[in-house]
């Protein structure tokens, strides 16, 4: 696929997020951009006003090797299907979601230990495509899996690849938390259907005016496909 044809099928927010973090890690491969810039440090940011490293810990995937494409392509198939699937011409809610799943993992980060959270980002993603389309078969490595199961596979991956599993967990925990309070919370008799990670207007006035638009695009209707079973 031309790459012209690829970034014109791939939804708005996932499209820019790719593309940032394909270009850090051409920079950090190339030693143009020192990759410990790019990572979260809590004294270096209010010490220093490193402001920068709160969003590049999670445009950055490591340096060019099988995990880093290993990661990006888990963000991009699940970010692809979440927002063109599930997130279907409201492009703007999902980029407030990705907002908020980094918002609550800056917050955890240090008491984890974490300094580099697109894998988590990554883990937060699927979980919630993972519960989302609980019923889905799925082939992966040639083995047929439900799609609750596959984070934990995923994870059961790096482990073998010995990559440390706490930026997994907590990216799953963050998931755990915004399905919660978005996709089961307002269901309960006593939540009169209150939403939590309902998106601000002013939020919404911010986005469109960059560009980002609830409305439905080629590209979301384009990926509005039978997805009862696909192969990683």
């Amino acid at each position: 696929m031309p790459l012209q044809e690829f970034l014109r099928d791939t939804p708005i927010v996932t499209r820019n997020f790719l593309i940032l973090s394909v270009l850090l890690t051409i920079l950090c491969s190339i030693d143009i951009v020192p990759h410990v810039r790019l990572l979260f440090n809590t004294k270096l940011i209010l010490q220093k006003y490193q402001v920068w490293r709160l969003f590049t810990n999670f445009l950055y995937f490591g340096p060019f090797g099988i995990h880093t494409c290993f990661e990006l392509l888990i963000f991009y198939r699940y970010s692809t299907r979440l927002e063109a699937h599930n997130f279907r011409g409201r492009s703007i809610d999902y980029l407030y979601f990705i907002l908020v799943g980094c918002t609550m993992l800056t917050i955890a980060a240090p008491f984890c230990g974490m300094f580099m959270m697109s894998s988590s980002l990554s883990f937060m993603l699927l979980y919630l495509w993972s519960r989302r389309k609980s019923g889905m078969q799925m082939w992966i490595l040639g083995l047929r899996l439900t799609a609750p199961y596959v984070p934990w596979f995923f994870m059961f991956i790096n482990f073998v690849m010995e990559v440390s599993l706490i930026n997994d967990l907590m990216g799953v925990v963050v998931g755990h938390i915004y399905f919660y309070f978005e996709d089961i919370y307002p269901k309960l008799p006593h939540s009169r259907g209150y939403r939590l990670f309902r998106t601000p207007k002013i939020f919404e006035r911010i986005a469109e005016a960059v560009g980002i638009s609830n409305a439905t695009n080629h590209v979301q209707a384009q990926w509005q496909q039978d997805e009862a079973e696909f192969i990683f």
